[in-house]
């Protein structure tokens, strides 16, 4: 009878303890045991309710990536220092790795920085970019928390999904807020990683159908000059 009980109660613990799905428009993957996510203007946070005193986190969002945007441009952003303002102390990430890793079938760049969303803290970044969408998920926590919680992260990483119906419309609006819990003062890696211009790259102008033809218009005259000028030599 005793072996029955403990039987069940490893059903039970095993049950209570599988990961739950989270999904978004634009893609989905295993969540660790006890975490809970929520949708900040098509940013989601999520959050492990049994963390201790220091900050973990888990954060989703998509923008529409530029012309010409590629995994190169992405691996190059994460192979450089990122700067942050936390609590009034500009503070540089440390990147370790910037890699293209291939999950279910989709190419990432995989990227690890120490002090990268909040001091003293290990963030592994995955980015790719599909059908117009920049997509990004951070894996972040306090440096003496983040060895306990590495497998989870790799098991979550490992399930990533992508949605195959994506849009550019399910890109996230320009964030006014940082998904580290709103304590840094500037910049999160929505700023530093995403181009969120998805039309042109810094520097280039648009060609409007009215500046085309302020063009036309100065070309014209500039033509009408030459003519003048040439009709003029000819009469002397």
């Amino acid at each position: 009878m005793k072996s029955i009980f403990v039987f069940v109660a490893i059903i039970l613990i095993s049950i209570t303890s599988q990961a739950k799905s989270f999904n978004s428009p634009f893609l989905s993957f295993d969540l660790p045991p006890g975490w809970n996510c929520q949708n900040y203007a098509g940013t989601w946070n999520c959050k492990n309710s049994n963390a201790s005193k220091h900050k973990a986190f888990i954060a989703v969002t998509a923008k529409k990536a530029r012309l010409g945007t590629s995994l190169t441009t992405y691996k190059n952003k994460l192979l450089k220092p990122f700067t942050r303002t936390w609590n009034n102390k500009t503070i540089n990430s440390k990147p370790q790795s910037a890699e293209e890793v291939s999950i279910r079938g989709q190419n990432w760049i995989q990227s690890t920085h120490i002090d990268g969303e909040i001091p003293n803290s290990t963030t592994k970044y995955l980015v790719t970019v599909r059908s117009g969408l920049a997509i990004l998920v951070t894996f972040s926590a306090h440096n003496d928390d983040y060895p306990m919680l590495s497998n989870d992260f790799m098991r979550s990483i490992e399930s990533l999904k992508l949605n195959p119906k994506l849009s550019p419309t399910m890109a996230a609006p320009k964030a006014t807020n940082n998904i580290a819990a709103n304590n840094m003062d500037t910049g999160n890696e929505l700023d530093d990683i995403f181009d969120t211009d998805p039309t042109q790259t810094k520097g280039d102008s648009k060609l409007t159908i009215g500046s085309l033809k302020k063009i036309g218009a100065i070309a014209l005259l500039i033509m009408a000059a030459l003519l003048f000028l040439i009709s003029r030599k000819k009469k002397h």
